[in-house]
């Protein structure tokens, strides 16, 4: 049975040793090496291919959290656990956006640790049961609201939130749309009255935080 590799990364050695420890003394488990600073470990994920990392938000240099989108960009076979201090859903919902496949806070008990590995491992994700109720109702609730106001959106809208999201100009929309740049302006300001944001720089972030793609089909 292959064992799981793990990568520690934290700042405080103390925290560090005692993961080790832990660790240790679980055979499916392999310790494969320790990083105490963001890009300490975004290099060492790329030379050692752990399978887990356990991922401490609040390092110095980059962060556990920028550390995590890059480390799962470059390879989205690493799976990364992120272990925090803060029991707030939003630092959740935020690793998540990062790419991390779980998120455990630092009281979670170690039979929860170690199924939290196992199910990343897996391809699973996983909330500590600490946050476990209260983000589903977040998530859910969310989603329900967005999708609410994605669908009174009209096809030729979600056409120029599209180009929008890939950059595009109202020219060159106008120009691709076969339409004047007038209806283009006109398009977006029934997007933005429709998904109730301020202005096109709200737009992009509405997109890229509630995966758009998803929401339109």
């Amino acid at each position: 049975m292959e064992k799981i590799k793990i990568l520690l990364a934290d700042d405080h050695l103390l925290v560090r040793q005692a993961w080790r420890l832990l660790f240790e003394k679980q055979e499916e488990f392999i310790l494969v090496g320790e990083a105490s600073t963001g890009e300490e470990v975004i290099q060492l994920a790329s030379e050692l291919k752990p399978h887990v990392i356990m991922m401490d938000i609040n390092m110095p240099g980059v962060n556990g959290l920028d550390a995590t989108r890059i480390i799962t960009q470059n390879d989205n076979s690493i799976k990364v656990l992120v272990v925090s201090m803060h029991n707030q859903v939003s630092y959740a919902l935020t690793a998540f956006r990062f790419g991390a496949s779980g998120y455990i806070t630092k009281g979670s008990s170690a039979e929860e640790v170690f199924k939290a590995i196992n199910l990343a491992y897996n391809n699973h994700k996983y909330v500590c049961e600490e946050l476990n109720g209260v983000f589903i109702d977040e998530v859910v609730n969310n989603k329900s609201t967005n999708d609410t106001r994605v669908k009174k959106l009209t096809p030729q809208e979600k056409k120029v939130i599209n180009f929008l999201r890939n950059g595009d100009s109202s020219k060159k929309i106008a120009e691709e749309m076969n339409i004047s740049r007038r209806t283009v302006e006109v398009h977006r300001y029934h997007i933005l009255k429709k998904l109730n944001l301020p202005n096109t720089v709200a737009l992009m972030s509405f997109i890229n935080k509630n995966n758009f793609d998803v929401l339109v089909n």
